[in-house]
């Protein structure tokens, strides 16, 4: 190893040879002399600090001009090469220092053969990585004689004599690296500077210490955050280390990692545990959850609603469902409201045949799951629930009379019966029948645009158009890049409406879609199963109950106003597979969400492009939780936004469901390469989302930016966006 680089223990000393070892008299091994590298005192020319052969004294006047740093040992120099490999081991003055002896590097162990510097009387170890030597101390056989010191360049060399203290002061006097100079036992000795205590001299000593007021400070010192260089390598805060794992050193100052920082917010985050950033920032979990990678977790038996964790089996605010509450003094038990059923009356205006009319039905306690069905109406609309009164509009056609043995004094015979729609699934669209138009073009929100298909690079690339944007934190479920291949498509324009998805709430009558229904005919087994049916809400009112939000703001109204063009949120990915199965489509895959959104083999980072994210774009003025209905927009508002085929609101809006489980991985890397219209299948507790919503980072905006729920998660972040096949 290089001389400059090697390690003095603490207090150690330099000093005479006594007896059969180095040492002073009386066993102080005390004094030993380092030669000094670039010494700037008495030493920068040749003096008799270790001359003590007559034969070589004229060395004494001359300048060490082959600076092989062997210090100025009384050896004549015979040469003036230059030190090459600047090793500092001993060497034929006479010829570059080029091939002599180990090289000195990093060592890994103790001794290691790197370190040998071949000198007898020092003592070589691997010290922190780095090697040192150190002058070997009685009674080590390697020490050298009485009357010599043990130079670490040259070995054993003759030390000064001495009759007095005086006699050595004038030798060293004026050399500040030279400390409590002393005549011990006829030889002279002194400390090698080392103001700091740490057994590092410093540089200009020809020490390795960088900094010798700081004793944390030398070759070996751990790195610490503070814009200093504790090691002494040239680098301050290499390899430094913060106490919080979610930090690291960024000029001198310990800062949250860019994957451990949300907007906003002073502390640094775990996102795979933080219950106020679950996820993804400004994703908080109900009061009482726990978040578990990335995903809010209720205790067992438990479900989030309204910002909490509850027992639907108990809860008298959320009997069965969230945010349905029993009546007053009735309670929840096994998910059931248990009070009287009893109707105190029913108030109709004056109507005729054929006449809208409207109705209201009160009672002490109406059962949760009551819904008014007039069996002589030709239409009829609810308009208003609650746990004692229910206004609903009918068209009456029947005669009057008693109906199932109650009598009701209004026109019609209206009978008050469990609801009887017939939910069909499949066939031709269902969901435009009425209802606004959608976004700047104004035509029907049921638009679906068609794709051709092809091969495409899915996933996020380590280059090119769709690598990750500097400072921005990307995700390790993107990669690695691979070939995808899909069959050509439909994909709806916009993501589906509060007023598409209201004509599937009026026909729902708690039946689920038929086994294999919503299939893509590229993907055997990727239909609707039976073992789902569970997931979905037995009747129309726990449907509409479903649909107002676990937590955050849903767009859902019991009666048609001016939400009708927003996306429909707080759906879970059951629901969503239903209302696509019911409207003659289907949940699109992964890879044709992301073929869609990345452009094909244009591999765009955005649905618009490279540019990046802007109000122009799409809406993203909020954060998570804090999002109201008043930072919403109609869908269809971002033109500029739109995807290479014209879909808009890839980004932003809300995320849409995808039909895709979570593999066993969490990246691509059991796809074995390429993806032929794949989809994975595994449909155990998470499913895939994609696109981004109103608040989230720019970051879920990319094509290639991948999200997991919980398929059963009502949030109002959720949506749906459904495909179909080319005839």
């Amino acid at each position: 190893m290089c001389k400059r680089f090697w390690r003095w223990a603490a207090g150690f000393l330099l000093g005479l040879v006594g007896g059969t070892g180095l040492g002073c008299s009386g066993g102080d091994a005390e004094l030993f002399e380092k030669p000094l590298v670039g010494d700037s005192g008495p030493a920068a020319t040749d003096g008799p600090a270790f001359e003590v052969d007559a034969t070589k004294a004229e060395d004494a006047a001359l300048p060490d001009s082959a600076t092989d740093h062997a210090g100025f040992d009384g050896a004549e120099d015979k040469g003036t090469s230059p030190d090459t490999d600047v090793d500092h081991a001993v060497v034929d003055s006479t010829s570059p220092d080029s091939a002599d002896g180990p090289h000195p590097g990093e060592c890994q162990s103790n001794p290691d053969p790197v370190c040998d510097d071949l000198i007898g009387c020092t003592i070589d170890s691997c010290d922190n990585g780095k090697c040192a030597h150190y002058p070997a101390a009685p009674p080590n056989p390697s020490a050298c004689a009485a009357g010599q010191m043990c130079d670490i360049v040259k070995g054993c060399v003759a030390a000064p004599t001495c009759q007095t203290t005086a006699d050595c002061l004038s030798l060293w006097q004026s050399d500040p690296c030279k400390t409590n100079i002393d005549c011990k036992t006829g030889t002279c000795a002194f400390l090698v500077l080392d103001t700091d205590g740490d057994g590092h001299p410093p540089i200009a000593c020809g020490g390795d210490d960088c900094n010798d007021s700081n004793n944390a400070a030398h070759p070996g010192a751990q790195e610490t955050c503070d814009g200093q260089d504790q090691d002494c390598d040239g680098i301050a805060d290499d390899g430094a280390t913060c106490p919080d794992a979610k930090e690291q050193c960024q000029q001198g100052m310990c800062a949250c990692k860019p994957q451990n920082s949300c907007p906003g917010v002073s502390d640094c985050v775990d996102k795979s545990n933080d219950t106020a950033h679950c996820g993804d920032c400004n994703i908080a979990c109900p009061t009482g959850a726990t978040c578990e990678q990335g995903l809010c977790k209720c205790p067992t038996e438990m479900t989030p609603c309204g910002g909490h964790c509850v027992d639907l089996k108990s809860s008298s605010d959320n009997c069965g469902s969230c945010n349905h509450p029993c009546a007053a003094g009735a309670q929840c038990v096994n998910a059931t409201c248990e009070c009287p059923a009893a109707v105190s009356s029913v108030t109709p205006t004056t109507a005729t045949r054929n006449q809208s009319t409207l109705f209201n039905i009160k009672g002490t306690c109406l059962p949760p799951t009551i819904t008014p069905v007039l069996t002589d109406c030709s239409s009829m609309q609810v308009l208003s629930v609650s746990a004692t009164s229910v206004d609903f509009r009918c068209t009456p056609t029947g005669s009057f009379g008693t109906k199932n043995g109650v009598v009701f004094d209004a026109p019609g015979g209206i009978v008050i019966a469990p609801f009887a729609v017939e939910t069909t699934y499949g066939g031709l669209s269902q969901s435009c029948s009425s209802g606004p138009l959608c976004g700047t073009a104004q035509d029907s929100c049921c638009t679906s645009i068609d794709l051709p298909g092809g091969s495409y690079p899915r996933g996020r690339g380590a280059a090119g158009t769709d690598q990750c944007p500097v400072g921005m934190t990307c995700y390790p479920s993107e990669m690695p890049e691979h070939t995808g291949n899909v069959a050509q498509y439909r994909l709806d324009k916009y993501e589906v409406t509060l007023s598409r998805f209201r004509r599937f709430v009026e026909q729902y009558d708690g039946t689920a879609p038929p086994a294999g229904a919503g299939e893509n005919p590229s993907i055997p087994n990727s239909g609707w199963s039976p073992a789902w049916n569970s997931s979905l809400p037995t009747t129309q009112q726990a449907l509409i109950l479903k649909i107002k939000c676990a937590f955050g703001t849903q767009v859902w109204t019991d009666t048609p106003g001016a939400n009708e063009a927003y996306a429909m949120n707080c759906l879970n990915w059951y629901t969503a597979f239903a209302f696509c199965a019911w409207d003659g489509k289907r949940l699109a895959t992964e890879a044709e969400w992301e073929f869609a959104a990345a452009g094909g083999a244009e591999n765009r980072l955005y649905p618009w492009g490279q540019a990046p994210v802007g109000s122009a774009l799409l809406k993203n003025l909020c954060a998570g939780p804090s999002c109201t209905l008043a930072d919403q927009v109609p869908v269809g508002e971002f033109p500029a936004g739109a995807s290479r085929w014209g879909h808009l609101d890839l980004a932003g809006g809300v995320f849409e469901w995808v039909l895709d489980g979570t593999e066993s991985d969490s990246d691509y890397s059991l796809l074995g390469g390429t993806c032929n219209n794949c989809a994975a299948l595994q449909f155990n507790v998470s499913r895939r989302t994609r696109g981004g919503a109103l608040g989230s980072a720019d970051t879920r905006f990319r094509a290639a930016a991948r999200k997991t729920e919980d398929a059963s998660t009502n949030w109002a972040i959720n949506g749906v966006r459904c495909a179909s096949d080319v005839p």
